[in-house]
């Protein structure tokens, strides 16, 4: 008994040991935010917090789950009372609570502390003068007229090494905010490198930068980004002795929205010799960005109105780009994106001529289009041009299990594959399944009444089985697409299935939308009744208005689901989604016309319209 009490006392000890620095008693309590079985979702919800606690992190409860703490704050007038001064404050989720500790074993994480970063602030009048990291340093400022400019001059032992004027940052009279750190932002370097910056007098902008590094025997300046705010922060956070600077992508500010609806995507630099590397795309930033991304969509999650704002979806769309994830951000931009902003959106059409787009060359356009556009100019966006395959390679054919292209077996002189597409653009380009052209080394694409004419591959999508085509010399319809789906409306399917039995004039069938999710909740795809039959992949899904609103993928195998079931299924077929056919076509520069809903057409004059903008498509 006494050896099991023992043991009993031990572990007790150690327990309370290990959670010391999480017990609150007294006056004070944790506030506890959030709880996550994943350590990078719980850091980009407590990263959102820092500024408002002087202690944030993250603690594993005694149940497993991680917990967001902060705090601590005062009970001294009740916990009640504790939590709606919280609440009131906004920007808090309404199910926080607060807590001793008592339930928590340990800290996982807490906020790199790091080292104080030497600075140092010359607000104008006489000459600042010090000395650090071997150097004589005077800040001061140039006039020119009534505008004082801040300027820096580094000496070594009475020698000039080199001098500064922060021409982007001038004041009036003796009323500056420049400032001087002295930080390692590249250990390669034998000394480290000063950043000196000023902000402007202003309501929101801005910050200028220059940063001073010694390369090879002698001293050069390197000019930082003008920043919103206060500039530049800086954080080592690959761990490896040289100190990144973080900042916002100032292009997204007004672009979208007035400044207090803006928000701005994360960028992060680093300083290699005598320039600065954006190093959104190099995989060792990428948990840092997905932690960033956490916190946008857990502040989405308090305020879901955030989603209909053009300049946050902007900002979110840029962030999921970098972490290759845009495909299916997208379709929630084109679904959720608020279509009666009046904020003006242009796009130039022509060169920049000094930063600024010719008069007759700006193009008002969607927020969509501009936001396309905008990811392309400030590199957001990878192009992946498809090839097509090597003809040795064997045709691979979909089961019709899950396609409704022909399955023909490959024989010389005969289609290997076949389905539909349709016209999206007066350049040529049409859209169809990818399983329909895969590893085809030859397609022709096909309008009723008329010759064949050869289709080469710009695009794939493997992912959302889509497929940009284009050809050459057609000046024929093409459609309008539509980003919105409403359960039970009305649709119409329009192909060329089994063109070696049916008419080869197509074929158009109608139905409604009896699902808003494929397979599996696939929210990618919708369900429809419109009946299909191998031969309609990538075909037009068509609203009572004639807008394209998906394309036709599969059909649910009867057989398979007869014998899992015991009951053979009517009409269950699928379609992607108008909003991935939308987001895929605008990541490779093209901007459908936007689907309209001004007149309804009947049957027929549906038909009509489907046949002018669908082909058949076939290829070896």
């Amino acid at each position: 008994m006494f050896r099991l009490l023992a043991a009993i006392l031990v572990f007790t000890g150690l327990a309370s040991a290990v959670n010391a620095d999480l017990l609150q008693t007294g006056g004070s309590r944790w506030v506890v935010l959030a709880s996550t079985r994943d350590l990078d979702n719980a850091i980009g919800i407590a990263n959102l917090y820092q500024h408002r606690f002087d202690d944030v992190r993250v603690a594993e409860a005694s149940n497993g789950w991680l917990a967001v703490i902060a705090g601590p704050v005062s009970i001294a007038r009740g916990a009640k009372a504790a939590r709606e001064e919280l609440w009131s404050a906004g920007g808090f989720p309404p199910d926080l609570f607060l807590s001793n500790g008592q339930s928590l074993r340990r800290t996982v994480w807490e906020p790199p502390k790091g080292r104080p970063i030497p600075t140092w602030s010359y607000k104008g009048g006489q000459p600042l003068v010090f000395s650090a990291g071997g150097l004589e340093i005077e800040v001061s400022h140039l006039a020119e007229g009534n505008t004082r400019y801040p300027s820096i001059t580094l000496r070594r032992a009475g020698r000039l090494l080199i001098k500064e004027v922060l021409k982007g940052s001038e004041s009036f009279g003796d009323n500056m905010n420049a400032e001087v750190r002295l930080v390692w932002l590249d250990r390669a370097v034998a000394e480290p490198q000063i950043i000196f910056s000023s902000h402007w007098n202003g309501a929101h902008c801005c910050t200028v930068s220059k940063i001073l590094t010694k390369v090879g025997n002698g001293w050069t300046s390197i000019e930082g980004a003008t920043l919103d705010g206060g500039g530049y922060r800086l954080q080592d956070i690959d761990g490896d002795g040289s100190v990144e600077l973080l900042s916002v992508d100032n292009s997204f500010l007004y672009t979208f929205a007035p400044y207090v609806f803006s928000s701005a995507p994360l960028v992060i630099s680093k300083l290699d010799g005598d320039r600065l590397i954006d190093m959104r795309w190099n995989s060792a930033f990428r948990r840092y960005y997905r932690r960033e991304l956490f916190g946008w969509e857990y502040r989405a999650k308090l305020e879901p109105e955030i989603w209909r704002k053009n300049g946050f979806l902007s900002a979110w769309l840029a962030l999921k780009s970098v972490l290759g994830e845009s495909d299916q951000a997208w379709t929630v931009v084109l679904e959720n994106y608020d279509r009666s902003s009046e904020w003006p959106l242009t796009v130039c059409d022509a060169p920049l001529k000094e930063g600024v787009c010719p008069e007759e060359a700006t193009r008002e356009v969607s927020f969509p289009e501009a936001l396309r556009d905008h990811l392309a100019r400030n590199g957001y966006l990878g192009p992946q041009v498809a090839k097509i395959e090597e003809t040795s390679k064997p045709t691979e054919q979909p089961s019709p299990a899950d396609s409704t292209s022909t399955p023909a077996a490959p024989e010389k002189g005969a289609a290997s594959s076949a389905g539909t597409g349709f016209f999206i653009s007066k350049q040529g380009h049409l859209v169809t399944n990818h399983h329909v052209i895969k590893g085809c080394s030859a397609i022709e694409v096909r309008r009723p009444g008329q010759l064949r004419l050869p289709a080469n591959i710009v695009a794939v999508d493997p992912t959302n089985d889509l497929a940009l085509l284009r050809v050459e010399s057609d000046t024929g319809a093409y459609a309008s697409v539509r980003v919105e789906t409403r359960l039970g409306e009305s649709v119409a399917v329009f192909g060329y299935p089994l063109s070696h039995v049916l008419a080869s004039g197509g074929n158009f069938t109608l139905g409604n939308v009896t699902a808003l999710a494929g397979l599996g909740n696939d929210t990618r795809f919708i369900q429809i009744s419109a009946p299909v039959q191998p031969g309609n992949s990538g075909g037009p899904l068509i609203d009572s208005y004639g807008n394209v609103i998906g394309v036709v993928t599969s059909k649910l195998d009867a057989l398979a689901a007869l014998a899992v079931t015991g009951d053979i299924p009517q009409n269950v077929n699928f379609a992607l989604r108008g909003a991935s056919l939308y987001a895929f076509l605008l990541s490779y520069g093209i901007s459908p016309v936007a689907g309209s809903n001004t007149q309804k057409l009947d049957a027929p004059e549906l038909a009509e319209r489907a046949s002018s903008f669908s082909v058949a498509v076939t290829c070896e």
